[in-house]
């Protein structure tokens, strides 16, 4: 756990340039998807008082990651399918 907040820590300080998002919202995957990495099945993406951006993921079983374990988001913070990695 202490490296996804690491991760969503630098994720943070990368969206701090992008819009804000007005609203928490969660967003679900599937169980059993993940192919040996580990199996994320609901991010929680809010809002603080500072008007930071904090995810938290959930671990499908529950189970801690790896101590050298790391998890990746890819943020579209302007809707723009053409921008980004690869546009």
């Amino acid at each position: 756990m202490t490296k996804v907040l690491a991760v969503l820590a630098t994720l943070v300080l990368a969206l701090l340039g992008a819009q804000v998002a007005r609203a928490d919202a969660d967003f679900t995957d599937p169980t059993g998807d993940a192919n040996g990495a580990p199996d994320v099945t609901n991010v929680s993406v809010l809002n603080d008082s500072a008007n930071r951006v904090i995810f938290f993921a959930k671990i499908a079983g529950g189970k801690a990651m790896e101590a050298d374990g790391e998890l990746s988001f890819i943020v579209d913070s302007d809707k723009n399918r053409e921008t980004g990695d690869g546009g």
